[in-house]
């Protein structure tokens, strides 16, 4: 009984297959014979009707009507199914054939436009007459702006397209042209002066015309001249704008030369790097012998042109529009009345913003997930409800064509290049298209997770980026945690790192158990000068600057599984108390399970990323709420801010391994050498702290323990910053050497802003010291 079921059924869908082609065969024939007819081909009686009747009703219009017959029955015939069109867009296909007959119409002269032959002759009855009674009133300029006008009017209608919309992106390109231009022109103009003072050093004429035509060379110059000639460092940028590095063919040539620092209203050197060949030979001036506004030359900010460009997408969703009028009948069809309020258009998906009718429940239109998944055909959907501060709610479908975002279209917004904030860092871009730029030092401390693959190291390298081409190395320092090894090693000797990058887990714990003991210190040192935080602490103190430090580790459960109660400890108490003290941290997961994600850590980090995850426990663990298994990975997250009652969807920034490299070669290129810019004192020896660190543990001895002990003993003197001016260290090791001599009973402890006591005479500091201290 059930295969005659099925046979019957099959007949059915047969039967009414064949119905559809055969009505489009008729719908074809009967266009071409319309056609023929209106073309004057015999037709018979019934031909001559017909073309009278089109002809006095229509004009020449009706060549129209049959090629849209022809067309009907061609897709009949071809799908299976009439065309997809919805009301409004044959309404104004309508609209523009009449238009069209109207125009042609209007080409009559005056005084017969009511004339049976110029109604078959032109425009028919249909439209000649609005036309005539229009061209009566209005006149013939008048006519043609209300005919125009009701022609753009409908081609907008039709097509969806903005005027306000087209003129800002012609504007916004326009801009983005005159931007590259003019970065042009400055790359071209330091090469051309570089070029040009090369060439006078060399005692030879340059002008503009052989830097134009020839590439700039130095000739003749002989070994025996170098003595005198001061040689410049910087090298023009080549015709593609790339830094070019000189070679030098004899080390003698760079005895006695000295640096030649830019110049003070230069902040970023775009087109050139330092060399580093021969480094060896070149005299280099201490930086701390050399004044405060001097120090940060030795730095310049990488160019963006080491970056790669977003490629163009066009219309990331054509169809768009089209999806909402579909969106609307599905709703419509489950007794959701919904109207469309507004469409977001971003790099990966789309936001329709729904405004429920009165009476229509929100939990009613997030229960239709999967429905409408599968009427608009979508991999996955996320529905927002309600969006905040708006009374919409959002359905976010994914684009057919995903545009990737480049890291050089955020850096060089202006939102980032005029950006105030401490530590900004570039994250991607929002569902609407905009730039979302972030400050690490207000959040305090950020949270990532998500799967394999989802984009959590691309983002890691994004906001270390961001540092490199925003912060100096005085004023901002980063510890890198690499458990797995190959991620981060890459950024090993650029300036702005504390340490090298830690890779084995149990120095990870003790380099978290030292960050907390420079907590700790700091904390001492703002207490003596009675202020709260490290903003104030460097207000006071515009010499010797307080830098932010920012740990970024890459894989916290490899730690946990190693070190979990040393690791968990730390990362507790530095986000606990961290902020003030200007320590930062980034901490990364892919095992967002609460054994890895503990309360504990969860509580003190509020700002928090999810890329894409397999499950809502995971999305729940993560942001406590879901919506985090529903993303579409390669960058897509949620970013949940400190503070923020939603998260907010980004299209993450992407940044290869080709870029990252070139960044860091860039990068290590401004460090002559290493200890201009991070001198061997200030490093971290992960050596003395093991990853648990009692509080009772002994200090490392220090080289400089006896003669500080001595100087503080002779002037009364014991303060972090005053062994700073002193000894010319930093507050790092001043601090680690006033709590060794508190430990030794030789000064009091800290007392608030209290300054500290000297415990110990001059003889009593002989027995600790017997061989160093002198009568």
């Amino acid at each position: 009984m059930k295969k005659k079921v099925h046979i019957t059924r099959e007949k059915k869908k047969g039967q009414g297959t064949n119905r559809v082609e055969i009505t489009g065969i008729v719908m074809i024939l009967l266009g071409f014979f319309v056609c023929l007819s209106l073309g004057g081909y015999g037709m018979g009686i019934v031909g001559n009707l017909l073309r009278n009747g089109f002809y006095v009703l229509f004009g020449v219009a009706s060549f129209g009507a049959a090629l849209v017959l022809i067309f009907t029955g061609a897709v009949y015939v071809l799908t299976g199914h009439a065309p997809n069109m919805t009301r409004r867009l044959v309404f104004s296909l309508i609209a523009v054939w009449i238009l069209l007959a109207g125009y042609h119409h209007h080409m009559l002269p005056a005084g017969s436009n009511f004339s049976v032959a110029s109604f078959m002759t032109y425009g028919g009855m249909f439209c000649g007459i609005p036309v005539g009674i229009i061209r009566f009133l209005a006149g013939n300029i008048g006519t043609t702006i209300i005919l125009t006008g009701l022609f753009v009017i409908d081609i907008l209608l039709l097509t969806h397209w903005s005027v306000s919309n087209g003129a800002k992106k012609v504007g916004e390109q326009t801009e983005k042209r005159i931007g590259h231009v003019k970065a042009r022109i400055r790359e071209k103009q330091e090469a051309y002066h570089s070029a040009r003072n090369a060439a006078e050093n060399a005692g030879e004429q340059y002008n503009l015309t052989d830097f134009i035509f020839h590439k700039p060379t130095i000739k003749n110059i002989k070994k025996d001249d170098t003595e005198d000639l001061p040689v410049n460092v910087f090298s023009p940028a080549d015709e593609k704008g790339k830094p070019v590095c000189g070679e030098a063919t004899d080390p003698t040539v760079f005895e006695n030369a000295q640096i030649l620092l830019p110049e003070d209203n230069i902040d970023m050197l775009e087109g050139h790097k330092v060399c580093e060949e021969n480094t060896n030979d070149i005299k280099i001036n201490s930086k701390a012998d050399m004044p405060e506004a001097e120090k940060n030359n030795f730095y310049s900010f990488p160019p963006l042109s080491l970056l790669k460009e977003g490629e163009s997408s066009g219309s990331l969703e054509t169809n768009a529009y089209g999806k909402a009028n579909r969106l609307e009948t599905t709703l419509k069809s489950f007794g959701v009345n919904a109207k469309i309020v507004h469409v977001s258009i971003g790099p990966a998906v789309t936001r329709y913003e729904l405004e429920p009718a009165p009476g229509v429940r929100v939990s009613k239109i997030e229960g239709l997930s999967d429905d409408i998944a599968l009427q608009l055909a979508a991999t996955s959907i996320r529905i927002e409800a309600p969006i905040p501060g708006k009374s919409a709610v959002g359905i976010e479908i994914p684009n057919a064509k995903t545009a990737a975002v480049s890291l050089r279209e955020v850096l060089s917004s202006n939102a980032f290049q005029k950006g105030k904030g401490k530590i900004l860092v570039a994250l991607g871009k929002d569902i609407a298209g905009k730039v979302v730029i972030t400050d690490l030092a207000k959040m305090p401390h950020l949270l990532i997770a998500g799967q394999t693959g989802s984009g959590k190291s691309v983002c890691i390298n994004t906001i270390i980026t961001s540092i490199l081409y925003h912060s100096l190395p005085e004023d901002v320092k980063l510890i890198l945690i690499d458990p797995k090894v190959v991620e981060l090693s890459i950024y090993n000797g650029i300036p702005h790192l504390r340490t090298e990058v830690v890779t084995e887990p149990k120095k990870a714990a003790g380099v978290l158990n030292w960050a907390v003991t420079e907590m700790e210190t700091r904390y001492r040192s703002f207490a003596e000068k009675n202020v709260r935080d490290i903003n104030g602490f460097n207000k006071q103190n515009s010499e010797i600057k307080m830098p932010f430090i920012v740990v970024v580790i890459d894989e916290l459960a490899d730690l946990m599984m190693v070190a979990k109660d040393s690791v968990e400890d730390a990362i507790c108490r530095l986000a606990q108390k961290a902020r003030a003290a200007g320590i930062h941290l980034v901490v990364a997961t892919q095992r967002p399970s609460v054994d890895v994600i503990t309360g504990l850590i969860k509580a003190n980090i509020p700002s928090r990323i999810s890329f894409a995850v397999s499950s809502q426990v995971d999305s729940r663990t993560i942001l406590d709420k879901a919506g985090a298994e529903k993303l579409l990975g390669k960058g897509d997250m949620l970013f949940n801010p400190s503070g923020a009652s939603n998260p907010i969807r980004i299209q993450g920034a992407f940044i290869s391994d080709e870029e990252v490299e070139a960044v860091v070669s860039y990068v290590k290129e401004q460090c002559i050498q290493q200890d201009v810019i991070v001198s061997d004192e200030t490093k971290i020896d992960l050596s003395e702290w093991e990853p648990a660190v009692s509080s009772d543990s002994e200090e490392p001895k220090d080289e400089l323990l006896a003669e500080a002990s001595g100087w503080v003993v002779d002037t009364q003197r014991a303060s972090v910053s005053a062994l700073q001016r002193r000894f010319r260290i930093g507050y790092t090791r001043a601090g680690r050497l006033m709590d060794t001599m508190e430990l030794m009973g030789i000064v009091s402890k800290a007392d608030g802003a209290k300054p500290r006591t000297v415990l110990v005479s001059k003889g009593q500091l002989k027995e600790l010291f017997p061989d160093q201290i002198e009568n």
